[in-house]
């Protein structure tokens, strides 16, 4: 198996942070629920989010077998930010990350202890995405999805996190050797061309095989409390 290699991915946070793709809700993991009076200390989020994009670190890694076509992607994107406004009755928050960088988000009600974020507390956001591309004999795979979420329990500290697993086929329907390309059919018909690695042997033997993608994704969100004094 070669190491590792580095491949260009979209980024998963940045778009996880407006509107959550990975939550039912399609809103994005931070604090969440239970409405309550908001303290004199904490400021309501404004009408106008702020436009700045949240920084994040992303770490991606490619790897595969020599000869052997298909490969795994694995993307990984963190969040670090500061919950600096809040708005219980309308479930909004405004966060900043280190750099200065703002974002208004909507809590989704699957993290029920929103009532329990204040302002300065640090939000944790991870996102891990994994995509898994073989070559199979024809019918030995079909299209599938499947998820889980879990949160904290009423009265822990808030916490989110929400997997799902989604799983594509692809009949191989014609091979360009002069351009290394392969065009894959799919079951809604369409179709999409894809460059062949150059490890790989172009072989006929591949028409008509199925390309299999099973793609995972998982988000995991944490609030840390600041300000609490330990326990005696």
């Amino acid at each position: 198996m070669k190491a590792a290699k580095p491949v260009v991915y979209a980024s998963l946070l940045s778009a996880l942070v407006a509107v959550t793709t990975a939550c039912k809700e399609e809103q994005p993991p931070t604090p969440t629920p239970t409405p309550t009076p908001t303290p004199t200390t904490e400021a309501a989020a404004p009408a106008t989010a702020p436009a700045d994009q949240l920084e994040t670190n992303t770490a991606t890694a490619r790897t595969y077998s020599e000869g052997i076509p298909g490969s795994t992607v694995t993307a990984v994107e963190t969040l670090n930010a500061t919950v600096i406004e809040i708005d219980r009755e309308k479930r909004l928050a405004v966060l900043q990350d280190e750099a200065g960088n703002r974002r208004q988000v909507h809590v989704p009600t699957a993290m029920v202890n929103f009532d329990q974020v204040q302002v300065g507390d640090r939000v944790n956001v991870a996102a891990a995405v994994e995509t898994i591309v073989s070559v199979q004999e024809p019918g030995s795979a079909s299209d599938q999805q499947s998820g889980l979420a879990a949160q904290a329990a009423e009265g822990q500290e808030p916490g989110l996190f929400v997997a799902e697993s989604t799983q594509v086929t692809a009949i191989i329907e014609s091979i360009d050797e002069t351009q290394r390309t392969a065009t894959l059919k799919f079951g809604d018909g369409s179709t999409r061309t894809v460059r062949v690695r150059d490890d790989i042997v172009m072989s006929p033997d591949y028409l008509g095989k199925e390309v299999v993608i099973n793609i995972t994704a998982a988000v995991a969100a944490s609030i840390e409390k600041v300000g609490v004094a330990p326990a005696d």
